[in-house]
């Protein structure tokens, strides 16, 4: 297990009692083969320790936003100290480090729980199996009761606990790693590539609940209605399968584009959000939900997610269209501007988008300002022909034209 030295800045903030991190393990097989497994056996160990209700626990897409925060942007793999100092920052209590090794066909996974302000160990064990799947299958509800036991959890709480994560996930390795793949190319919005990893990861194993969420909103970006459903539909069928956190997701998936039910996907989204207040996409989605309903409150999910990563360029733009929605236009065309400083790839996307001068077109016409509407509108229709069918149609930018020019 690789050494650990202090280091690193920031003001700590205060304790949060039961909370955990897990970074990255050490491959100490000596074969960059098992890589993948520094990423998916923390993953796993983050899904199964969450999905108990007992611990805050840590994902990586936090620990990533809060290092982003602080100029270490595009992190890939979470390292200790990278992890202690998050755990300052956050006022995380504890963190868990590991690593695993190989002996003929023999992988051993050991871990150590240490407190994460004194750096004292508070636990260790090890796990050990035949084979890489042996790691899923085994190690990961073994180590994880041991975790929890070290964490303060009692026996009584953790024997009457689901501490079995091939049952909310899957028993391929080789599948979550897909997964995994999965998850980092949609927070890319990569989606053709988030795509091909979601649909591996259901070749290799076709009851993975979750993969086929992942796959559903991949293919809600790209438009495929009936794909759409039939995702969510399997990932319904399959929901039992899936931890508690991504099961309540499906429901609302399920209720929104299946069900067509949006008051219902709403309510499931609300209570999400109240159980899970540090993820920033839960805010985001529920957000995006009630902007025609509730434009406010829709502003008040939006800034949420702003809090937790400042930078995020899709909610500004969310954000601002909320905020058009609620009547408060310069707010609105406030927000499309500072996405060339909080995020200049954001801003590039939305100059190429049709969408986005549709929309502020629209901003300043209602603002009175004739020039800026006319020349949006102008700029829509010479980006149309690359415009996506769920587009307003050209025949409504030339109507606002045309009456913008009497």
């Amino acid at each position: 297990m690789p050494l650990l030295r202090k280091g690193g800045t920031g003001a700590a903030a205060p304790k949060v009692p039961g909370s955990v991190a897990i970074v990255a393990f050490d491959n100490s097989t000596g074969d960059a083969r098992y890589d993948y497994l520094r990423k998916v056996i923390p993953n796993l160990l983050i899904t199964n320790l969450e999905n108990t209700g007992l611990f805050q626990v840590a994902t990586w897409e936090r620990i990533r936003d809060v290092l982003s925060q602080t100029g270490r942007k595009g992190i890939d793999v979470v390292d200790p100290d990278s992890g202690f100092d998050f755990c300052r920052r956050e006022g995380v209590s504890s963190i868990v480090v590991g690593s695993f090794t190989r002996a003929g066909g023999t992988f051993i996974t050991e871990f150590k729980l240490l407190d994460a302000e004194t750096r004292r160990i508070v636990v260790t064990a090890a796990a050990r199996g035949t084979g890489e799947d042996s790691i899923l299958n085994i190690h990961i509800d073994e180590l994880s009761r041991r975790i929890a036991e070290g964490l303060g959890a009692a026996k009584s709480r953790l024997d009457s606990t689901r501490l079995a994560v091939t049952d909310l996930t899957t028993g391929s390795t080789e599948a979550y790693k897909a997964y995994l793949q999965g998850q980092d190319e949609l927070s890319r919005f990569d989606d053709l590539a988030a795509r091909k990893e979601f649909e591996e990861a259901i070749r290799l194993d076709p009851q993975f609940a979750i993969a086929y969420l992942g796959l559903g909103l991949t293919l809600e970006r790209e438009g495929d209605v009936d794909k759409v459903r039939r995702a969510y539909s399997k990932a319904k069928e399959l929901s039992a399968r899936a931890p508690e956190k991504e099961r309540l997701q499906i429901e609302a998936r399920y209720a929104l584009r299946v069900e067509r039910d949006a008051p219902k996907a709403i309510a499931l989204m609300k209570e999400l959000v109240a159980e899970y207040p540090r993820e920033k996409e839960l805010h985001r989605t529920l957000g995006t939900l009630l902007i025609g309903r509730d434009p406010d409150t829709a502003i008040a999910e939006f800034e949420a997610a702003l809090s937790l990563e400042p930078g995020y360029g899709v909610v500004h733009n969310e954000l601002a269209q909320a905020m058009a929605r609620a009547g408060r236009l310069d707010e609105a065309l406030a927000e499309y501007r500072s996405l060339m400083t909080v995020s200049p790839e954001t801003h590039l996307r939305r100059l190429i988008n049709p969408l986005y001068h549709f929309r502020v077109a629209g901003i300043y016409e209602k603002k009175g300002d004739r020039g800026e509407a006319i020349r949006h509108y102008r700029r829509f229709l010479e980006l149309w022909k690359d415009a996506d069918p769920e587009l307003p149609e050209p025949g409504l930018a030339r109507e606002r034209l045309a009456a913008l020019a009497k």
